[in-house]
């Protein structure tokens, strides 16, 4: 008796079963279920019937949750969704992608839903939350639900206002409607989450004063919207000079940007995400000088950009991904010399570029795939302080005639960084081919050769700074200088003077150690050089 006891008891609170269309498992109090899923999984059609009660063994069991995941992804599941009157929670991401139309109604039974429950769901025509419910609302016929007691907007669809009363927009909240086509913002909003009306249909959009937060681009993917208006009176953000974009104005950083977009002279940072797949972007990029970072997945997916990508040397760092899938570049690429680091993914499938590729003497490192299913159709040359290869970083750049190494010692390789690239040979500095042959270099380069025909070359200084390193006052010469900037290594201005003539004296001695960039504006030229602070 006790062991046919303790192993019903066990069986109960662990049992997943079947009843119609739908697969459940029991929940621990032993009297209600959870719906896990469609027997059909993402290949299940039809209309989507969530019943109140599921029978297992004869017993009844009441349906009090819709699990995370339970129908994502089955596009076949159509017509108005119905949800019983007896279901408490809804999971993250519980109907993502659904087919689902008309208007879904939103019991009073339910106290808790997950993150974006209705997800790319964009034929839904609205929702309306039962005014019983105690914890959510569609106030004002927003077709949209809202937290009750926060008054932040969770989630809408294509037919969606935002009331004057909601203080905050979700992160994803309006993510993949692409049918939402006008949105107005209002001004008792405090906060927009990261992606909140990514890949919509928006074609423009205003920023009320109110907003202090936004979060990771809200409005990525928009390829119709055209225009970007911050309102004056916000004291975080701005459009200055009519930009089109958001700025974070304390920082001078560019968060997010669309088709029409300038990026004003005062700029100093692109973010991360700022034109993530803004394919309406379109004829050649022109990077102002003053940029000194841009973010991670910058402009990824921005397939309308053309022509060449010159990167200024002012550009310090580029996050990963930054320009990958950029597939409508056909011209030249020329990288910042004062990168010293090429990241994960940073130009991958950017298969239009053309001719030589140079990576930039200070560079150290090569992420993994950083120029991977590139179209390059000359040399490769390799910079001559080169320690790290990451893996597949130029995989199936077949269009390379040859390749040439400045480094001495081989740099350390990942994972097939040259596997698919357009040559077997190598060049090294001369008296290096043994080394680079005892190394890994030989399993991607069969023949190695050097060229001892160079003659090495003093650099041609056009500006000096010394003494470098530094624990006071340095000397910055050039021709007619006329305005100098110093900046950290985040980007941050830190100094900028006029000046005149052709010799400048900066005390660094208050600065933190490290390494800073300054930028020295001539009559004739824009020059950068770095100083180390002792």
């Amino acid at each position: 008796m006790l062991v046919a006891f303790a192993f019903g008891t066990t069986k109960l609170n662990a049992q997943d079963f079947t009843y119609g269309d739908l697969e459940y498992s029991i929940n621990y109090d032993d009297v209600t279920v959870t719906v896990t899923g469609h027997v059909d999984g993402y290949e299940a059609t039809g209309t989507l019937n969530i019943p109140t009660v599921a029978y297992y063994n004869g017993n009844p069991y009441t349906v009090t949750i819709i699990d995370s995941y339970a129908f994502a992804y089955c596009t076949g599941l159509t017509g108005t969704l119905v949800l019983p009157n007896t279901i408490k929670e809804i999971g993250d991401d519980a109907f993502d992608k659904c087919g689902f139309t008309g208007v879904i109604t939103i019991p009073a039974s339910v106290e808790d839903i997950g993150y974006t429950p209705f997800y790319g769901c964009d034929g839904i025509d609205g929702f309306v939350v039962d005014p019983a419910n105690e914890d959510y609302d569609s106030r004002d016929n927003c077709n949209a639900v809202i937290r009750t007691y926060t008054n932040e907007l969770k989630f809408g669809c294509k037919n969606s206002t935002i009331p004057n009363t909601v203080t905050s927009i979700a992160e994803d909240a309006f993510n993949r409607c692409t049918g939402l086509t006008s949105v107005t913002i209002p001004n008792s909003v405090s906060s927009i989450g990261g992606y909140s009306f990514f890949f919509t249909g928006l074609t423009s959009i205003t920023i009320p004063g109110s907003v202090g937060f936004i979060g990771m681009n809200p409005f990525g993917g928009c390829a119709a919207l055209a225009e970007i208006v911050v309102e004056s009176s916000n004291p975080v953000y701005d459009s200055r000079n009519g930009c089109n974009a958001i700025i974070k104005t304390d920082v001078n950083e560019m968060i997010t940007g669309c088709q029409n977009t300038v990026i004003p002279d005062d700029v100093t940072r692109i973010g991360d995400d700022a034109f993530y797949f803004c394919s309406a972007l379109s004829g050649e990029l022109v990077i102002p000088e003053q940029i000194t970072s841009i973010g991670e997945y910058a402009f990824e997916g921005c397939t309308g950009l053309t022509g060449s990508l010159v990167i200024p040397n002012t550009v310090l760092e580029i996050g990963e991904s930054a320009f990958a899938n950029c597939t409508g570049f056909d011209g030249r690429l020329v990288l910042s010399e004062s990168l010293t680091t090429i990241p994960d993914w940073a130009f991958e499938e950017c298969d239009g570029f053309t001719g030589s590729l140079e990576i930039p003497d200070r560079v150290t490192s090569i992420g993994s795939s950083a120029f991977e299913g590139c179209g390059f159709n000359g040399s490769l040359t390799l910079s001559k302080s080169l320690t790290f290869v990451g893996s597949f970083a130029f995989a199936s750049c077949s269009g390379f005639a040859d390749a040439v190494i400045l480094a001495v010692t081989p740099p350390e390789l990942g994972i097939y960084p040259f596997g698919g690239f357009g040559s077997t040979i190598l060049v090294v500095p001369c008296g290096c081919v043994s080394t680079y042959e005892n190394s890994a270099w030989h399993e991607q380069f069969t023949n190695i050769i050097e060229d001892c025909t160079a003659v090495a070359e003093a650099e041609n200084q056009s500006a000096k700074v010394y003494p470098n390193p530094t624990q006071g006052h340095v000397t910055i010469e050039a021709e007619s200088i006329q305005h100098i900037a110093i900046y950290n290594l985040i980007g941050e201005k830190v100094f900028e003077s006029v000046a005149h003539g052709d010799a400048v004296s900066y005390d660094f001695s208050g600065f933190e150690k490290g390494l800073y960039l300054i930028r020295i504006e001539t009559k004739n030229d824009i020059l950068t050089e770095f100083v180390t602070v002792m």
